[in-house]
């Protein structure tokens, strides 16, 4: 009866060992991630009426790869936009488009000339007041902590408002 009692429990000790996962290794590198909402409202002028857009967003990476998903209202995928070294690809779900970068891609999405580059340190809480202002652009992270953003650029004409709200 002994004897049983050992195979039982070296049975079930070889059972569990099989059902446990080796544990997952530790990222030195985390990839920066965003979700929430944003809108972008584009001035009208003289030749164009003022154009107002928003959708729900997640982000992640850097400027030099990543991926950018657009909802709808209703939350469905509206687009996504991936990009890396050298290329920037929007699919809405029909039909894809290439573009040489982010910043092109970002315009066709949007219609506003919203600099990538600016974006993220934006979201991460960093500034280059004086690189802003070169490129017409006024950043206010004030409320960032409390997940929101607003950008301004004022120069050249339209004007360009974007305005995230991020998911807290």
């Amino acid at each position: 009866m002994r004897v049983w009692a050992w195979i039982l429990a070296i049975a079930f000790g070889i059972v569990l060992t099989g059902c446990a996962s080796p544990p997952k290794p530790i990222s030195t590198t985390e990839v920066p991630a965003w979700a929430g909402r944003l809108s972008i409202k584009i001035d009208a002028t003289d030749t164009a009426p003022e154009q107002q857009t928003s959708a729900g967003f997640t982000l992640s990476g850097n400027p030099e790869v990543g991926q950018l998903d657009l909802f709808t209202p209703l939350g469905g995928k509206a687009a996504q936009l991936t990009w890396g070294a050298g290329f920037a690809t929007l699919t809405d779900g029909k039909m894809g488009r290439s573009f040489p970068d982010l910043s092109m891609a970002l315009q066709s999405i949007t219609n506003a000339d919203i600099p990538a580059s600016n974006l993220f340190n934006w979201l991460q809480g960093k500034q280059d007041k004086a690189r802003e202002a070169a490129m017409g652009w006024e950043a206010d992270l004030t409320r960032l902590t409390e997940g929101r953003l607003v950008a301004v650029r004022l120069r050249p004409l339209p004007r360009i408002e974007l305005r995230v709200v991020l998911e807290q």
